[in-house]
């Protein structure tokens, strides 16, 4: 199966907010050879001004050469272009789209996500008057969208599609400029919402901060960290061998505990009854006692002082938890108040927080003025014990850790020298549980109650350790791969729970932070990567980057490139001057798939033109001339490229001897005294041999 993401076509009535210097109703390809076509006319030519709208009835691809040329059921398009053509309004028109049609379809209860979607605007100005284009198993189809009003489209059909067929969008930009609510808006920052089982067809990444909470844009790097050992840890496992980086290798993990989850409790007698609990040594004492007493509880969040409800019976709902995974008579005493907390805040978190655990949560009594709940234990055992699903994880792994405490990690916990676990001897037991148990291995991997590191032989943290560069390398791959697996494990539930079977990632910038070897090597990674992992649920893979780097596009043939240029002031695509983008010299990339006129910095350009224009004979000049000869030769001394430096050098020339440099006339006096004493040795050699 393939899937592809074609083109996007802004249309009229399109807000100026979104449109800015994009064309109205021109259609903008990310795969060249496609042909787009009403009423038999090819409307996407590269020459034509497409001022009139008129609806796509027919889309051809001649050439079928490059599918599969990235990997099976995987494509890879770009777009490339001076800064200022347009590449991030089609992204974010691409984005705001999205947004439109996850609105209707939550309007419509098509989808249930807990998310906050708001509309765009209401002004003129912030509409989205847009169509996508794609193609799923050589089908084509249309997303339409009027605002509000979003329909799919068969290409050349009239009758409305379900979205069985659509695709889910990941985009990643780890630019601190982008996506910013203080100036999109705030409807961008419910896109940034993963806790809804992946309904939304799209999230980006990394997440930002709202202008709700007042830091809009702003991207929480401690969280990103802790998010990307987790990812990594689960790739490092499958293989051992993997390498971070050209020189690091994984040889051990380290588990640092963590202190208890904190809570409130409503204690009767005590002053003012609710009592927040944030003592290490208070809560291990404490907790037990206040669960089986049924006093009101809930975990803290932040440095609330007053939560707005409690949960009550949750000592029966933990004992209920334990014995139905047989867990109750195994006890870690140095991690059991960790263990019990965790799988409590666990459960009401996931129940308060995703669609299809809120039904389980059930109003019980007050506690003084304060709302109880319940939580509905049979209810979520029997969705939580048959799901695959991400939501439910880190719980799981909660249990395992406790049901293999014996057989796995008590020896390999024991056994460490400083509590590091040699990452084959964890690789060997866990895969070796995964083949017999057929459990996941993201189940398996140490429980939240840990903070696991990443240390390399020579006992180095690896993630404290790697440069930015090396950092955003795998912190990107590793988000692509995370959101792919967990896109995969969605469990379609009829009326409930949607399912996307094919997946568009969106890399804009992607090359921030990277070195040029990174860059040369980076779709090469990702594919091999892609590669290596099951994604059995996903049956095609779209890859869109936007990048500056010809590093990159030197990786991308020029047939799934959209070449952007300003012409008249609209953002147009171009075709690509010389034979290929796919392995091409990187300075013909520069000059011709980013349209840059020049491959000398300017400011270097700016030195050689200020010598090169030194040429009017004038005593001034001659003079000044003889102050700036050195730094003329200096200059020249400094120039990299051969040919450049020899014709500055024959220019000093000319110029020393227009303006009678000194320096010049000296040399030549000495050049001549040197050959008439070579001429004076040559005949008396001449002489002596005549002679004899």
């Amino acid at each position: 199966m393939s899937f592809k993401l074609l083109a996007i076509r802004p249309t009229d009535g399109c807000g100026s907010k979104f449109l800015k210097n994009l064309q109205p109703n021109r259609i903008y390809k990310f795969y060249n050879e496609y042909i787009f076509s009403s009423d038999n006319k090819r409307i996407d030519s590269y020459d034509k001004d497409i001022i009139i709208y008129s609806e796509i009835d027919e889309i051809e691809n001649p050439n079928s050469a490059l599918n599969d040329f990235f990997g099976k059921n995987i494509n890879v398009s770009a777009i490339v272009g001076k800064n200022g053509s347009g590449k991030s309004t089609l992204i974010n028109l691409i984005v705001s789209s999205l947004n439109q049609f996850a609105l209707q379809l939550q309007y419509d209860d098509k989808i249930k996500t807990t998310a906050s979607l708001k509309t765009t605007g209401e002004l003129e100005t912030e509409k989205v008057f847009c169509e996508l284009f794609y193609e799923i198993d050589s089908i084509f189809y249309v997303l339409q969208v009027k605002d509000r009003e979003c329909i799919i489209k068969v290409v050349g059909g009239d009758e409305k599609q379900d979205f069985d067929n659509f695709f889910y969008t990941n985009v990643i930009n780890y630019s601190i400029y982008a996506f910013n609510s203080w100036e999109l808006g705030d409807w961008i920052d419910g896109l940034f919402h993963k806790n809804d089982s992946y309904q939304i067809p799209i999230v980006i990444n990394p997440k930002r901060e709202s202008k709700d909470d007042g830091m809009a844009g702003i991207i929480d790097v401690n969280n990103e960290n802790y998010l990307l050992q987790q990812r990594l840890l689960a790739t490092i496992i499958l293989n051992p061998d993997y390498t971070i980086t050209n020189n690091l290798r994984v040889h051990n993990i380290k588990l640092i505990t963590k202190d208890n989850r904190y809570f409130h409790a409503f204690v009767p007698g005590d002053s003012g009854n609710l009592i927040k609990f944030y003592d290490n040594d208070k809560i291990e004492a404490s907790y037990s006692e206040i669960l089986k007493e049924n006093y009101g509880f809930t975990f803290s969040v932040n440095n609330t002082t007053t939560p707005p409800f409690l949960y009550s019976n949750l000592y029966e709902l933990l004992n209920e938890f334990k014995n139905h995974f047989k867990i109750s008579d195994i006890e870690i005493p140095f991690l059991q108040s960790r263990l019990d907390l965790y799988i409590l805040y666990k459960i009401t978190s996931i129940c308060d927080k995703y669609i299809l655990y809120k039904d389980f949560i059930d109003e019980g009594e007050k506690y003084g003025d304060i709302k109880s709940y319940n939580i509905l234990f049979n209810n979520f055992l029997e969705k939580f014990s048959g799901s695959k699903s991400h939501i439910v994880v880190k719980l799981k792994q909660v249990v395992n850790f406790i049901k293999n405490y014996d057989t796995i990690w008590r020896y390999l916990i024991e056994e460490a020298d400083e509590n590091l676990v040699p990452i084959f001897d964890l690789s060997n037991f866990l895969l070796k549980k995964v083949e017999d148990d057929n459990i996941p291995l993201v189940e398996l991997l140490p429980p939240p109650i840990f903070q696991t590191k990443i240390i390399s032989g020579q006992t180095i943290d690896i993630l404290e350790t790697i440069s930015s560069g090396e950092m955003q390398l795998i912190t990107s791959i590793s988000s692509v791969l995370y959101h792919l697996s967990n896109l995969n494990s969605v469990e379609e539930e009829k009326d409930v729970l949607v399912k996307y079977n094919y997946a568009n990632i969106i890399l804009d910038e992607i090359e921030l932070y990277f070195h040029p070897e990174y860059q040369r090597t980076y779709i090469h990674r990702l594919l091999k990567d892609l590669k290596s992992f099951k994604f059995p649920e996903i049956y095609g893979i779209n890859i869109l980057i936007i990048s500056h780097s010809p590093f990159i596009l030197s990786d991308i043939p020029k047939q799934n490139t959209l070449f952007l240029e300003v012409d008249n002031n609209f953002s147009v695509s171009k075709e690509y001057p010389s034979d290929n983008t796919f392995g091409e010299n990187i300075h013909e990339i520069l000059s011709n798939g980013f349209f840059l006129e020049e491959t000398m910095g300017a400011f270097a350009k700016s030195k050689i033109h200020e010598f090169l224009d030194f040429d009017e004979y004038t005593n001034d000049a001659k003079n000044n001339y003889q102050s700036k000869r050195d730094n003329f030769e200096i200059l020249i001394n400094l120039i990299g490229e051969n040919v450049i430096k020899q014709i500055l050098k024959n220019h000093l020339s000319r110029l020393d001897e227009k303006f009678e440099y000194p320096g010049n006339i000296e040399t030549l006096n000495q050049e001549i005294e040197r050959l008439q004493n070579l001429k004076t040795q040559l005949e008396n050699a001449q002489n002596k041999l005549s002679n004899q």
